[in-house]
């Protein structure tokens, strides 16, 4: 009897700080996985909701980033820094730790663009702790998205603090790389638009206003893309942009052919022959072009709308770090791909009432606004003041003042 009492108590000696410390964890998680499924389906409400409920439970570091990520984008930004440095406190793991400074590193800089204030002293304060975690094997070895997103980070707010340029212009780069080569063919206007106008003509069916869309939402952001592929601009692009070219050139060529057939599905069957004839020409010339008669490729990256608001943002880092580094062209091309994506995007949530991602329209246009303020004063360094003009009415039209501090 005694040694069962004995082993009784051990047991419970041994498993009672296991559960006090273990189950609450876990349990955490499964309020991660739930705000996760929540955010992917644009519900950010019902996210919150889950977020809350799992850190009744446990300080969870993945639980308070997407807390802080909620609070940011609720402009609530000086909570966020407060929960995101009470974290820093835990002796938590290292990649978790590294989550928490990129997300101290946004919250640090949303809250100076609310005040109007320099973030440059913080931001790269913080990121020189962040940094050392990154010289190990563990980072190299997270799955790719995960590098992506670090990367991007680092390089757009090492761009605004204007600090390391060099770090800010390999990253860029290297993320650009770990999504497959060319920035202007990460530009996925194609695969989101196509499903979204093929569904309005199978409803509505031909309309000239909606052809009209069609040639400025998709035709005309991908020729911007051929013709940078095609002339001039090629010696300017990274090792891995050059060493793509011709399959990129390819890939452009057969998103064309499919934007301008669905064009003519578009185009209503009585008075515009010309039109008619013109795109068909189109269609026959940019066949020539191709080598092989394989089909379009979806790019990998568009698994979910998080992902599509990723491309944004990496396309706009791209462009803004060639803009600190005065390579004024390059941040021409891809800050008007991250523009372009994003205003398909904002009047696709506007046109369809029930959307997904339709509680993310005010991010995503104060995220315009940003984004041409960008691209004005990159007109402004090349001397286009008219283009700039207009792109500071724009950042007017999406609610914010163009301003230094609007990064």
């Amino acid at each position: 009897m005694g040694t069962r009492i004995t082993l009784t108590v051990t047991a419970a000696i041994v498993i009672t700080p296991l559960l006090f410390h273990w189950l609450p964890f876990e349990i955490s998680q499964w309020y991660v996985a739930s705000a996760r499924i929540q955010l992917e389906q644009g519900n950010r409400d019902a996210a919150n909701e889950q977020i809350d409920k799992g850190l009744t439970w446990s300080n969870n570091p993945n639980l308070i980033g997407l807390k802080s990520d909620w609070l940011v984008e609720s402009n609530q930004h000086e909570q966020a820094i407060t929960l995101l440095e009470d974290l820093l406190e835990y002796p938590i793991h290292d990649l978790s730790l590294l989550n928490v400074h990129i997300q101290l590193c946004n919250s640090v800089l949303a809250a100076a663009r609310t005040k109007g204030q320099e973030p440059c002293p913080r931001i790269a304060e913080l990121w020189k702790d962040a940094s050392a975690i990154t010289s190990g094997t563990l980072f190299e070895s997270q799955p790719t998205l995960f590098k992506v997103k670090y990367k991007n980070a680092r390089a757009y707010q090492l761009a605004v603090a204007n600090d390391n340029l060099e770090q800010a212009l390999t990253d860029t780069e290297e993320t650009i790389d770990l999504l497959g080569g060319n920035v202007f063919v990460l530009n996925p206007i194609p695969a989101r638009s196509f499903n979204a106008f093929e569904y309005t003509i199978k409803e509505s069916g031909r309309d000239k206003a909606v052809a009209e869309d069609i040639q400025q939402q998709v035709i005309e952001p991908l020729e911007r893309s051929h013709i940078q592929l095609k002339y001039g601009g090629a010696k300017q692009w990274s090792t891995a942009d050059s060493k793509h070219r011709d399959t990129m050139l390819n890939d452009t060529a057969r998103w064309l052919i499919a934007a301008h057939k669905l064009y003519l599905q578009a185009l209503p069957t009585e008075g515009f022959d010309d039109i008619r004839q013109r795109t068909n020409n189109e269609i026959e010339e940019l066949s020539k072009q191709l080598e092989t008669n394989r089909p379009i490729a979806v790019p990998r990256i568009l698994n979910s709308r998080e992902e599509l608001f990723l491309i944004i943002q990496i396309l706009d880092t791209h462009g803004y770090v060639h803009y600190r580094l005065k390579n004024f062209q390059i941040a021409h091309g891809s800050l008007t791909a991250a523009i372009d994506l994003a205003t398909g995007i904002v009047r696709e949530l506007e046109r369809h009432e029930n959307a997904p991602g339709k509680d993310r329209l005010e991010y995503l246009r104060s995220t315009l606004a940003i984004m041409h303020y960008h691209r004005a004063v990159v007109y402004e360094s090349l001397g286009h003041i008219d283009f700039q003009q207009r792109d500071l009415e724009m950042v007017r039209h999406y609610g914010a003042e163009p301003k230094p501090t609007l990064f």
